[in-house]
């Protein structure tokens, strides 16, 4: 279930966005609940913890930048996605770690790939591995590793929270991590998608460490990151 409020004084706006959720769930079978609020003092007073929240920017009272400002104090994870009148508006949020942008009205074309990017995130955040280590088993969010190496019989998980190392071989733990956005540069190193920072030439870069890219892998490697930036890869 994905936990979605709409912070909208606009009621056909509000309402364009709740029957582009509704339409999304249908199409995509997802279980989407949505709360709808009229200004930014009704929504941060709530108790409720939501997975996205559609925040206008224009709002009376108290705008949308400074109810992100608040809401990310007690929500570092909650996607933001801004809906505003002039793209220029929201260019700013960055400063509040927004996903992206729609612009009024929005259409359910842009809805859709803006929704799936955010339910592809929260579904990420949601599944964990488990990761077998001396003392025990200990469970990591998926969304928190980094990369995995493989080092002779052993796989070294780089996680959010530390290294962790453990005798298992890369196929098993590629058949599984493949299917959250997992992509391999090179025989030694399966990278989450998600932390990757730059590409240059031969080589990667995820959270300040350099991984090489080897020819081989380099052309399936560039596909998968590709796709998950929903084609925004600007080629040589």
């Amino acid at each position: 279930m994905i936990r979605a409020a709409i912070v909208e004084d606009d009621a056909v706006c509000a309402q364009t966005l709740n029957n582009h959720i509704e339409r999304f769930s249908g199409e995509h079978a997802v279980d989407i609940s949505v709360s709808v609020f009229g200004g930014g003092f009704d929504f941060l007073s709530g108790e409720q913890s939501f997975d996205v929240v559609f925040l206008d920017i224009a709002l009376p009272g108290m705008n949308g930048m400074e109810i992100a400002r608040q809401l990310r104090l007690r929500d570092p994870e909650v996607i933001i996605i801004f809906v505003t009148q002039l793209a220029q508006f929201a260019r700013d949020g960055y400063e509040v770690g927004a996903l992206d942008y729609l612009i009024k009205p929005v259409s359910y074309r842009l809805f859709e790939i803006k929704f799936s990017t955010a339910a592809r995130l929260i579904r990420e955040k949601e599944a964990s591995y488990m990761i077998s280590v001396k003392d025990g088993l200990v469970r990591v969010a998926v969304s928190d590793i980094y990369f995995v190496e493989s080092q002779k019989h052993y796989m070294v998980f780089h996680t959010v929270n530390g290294e962790y190392t453990t005798r298992v071989t890369m196929k098993t733990v590629e058949s599984y991590l493949s299917a959250h956005h997992f992509a391999r540069p090179n025989n030694s190193y399966l990278i989450n998608l998600r932390w990757v920072d730059a590409v240059n030439g031969s080589s990667v870069t995820v959270r300040g460490a350099e991984l090489s890219v080897s020819r081989s892998f380099k052309t399936s490697f560039m596909e998968e990151l590709t796709r998950y930036l929903g084609g925004r890869v600007i080629r040589d």
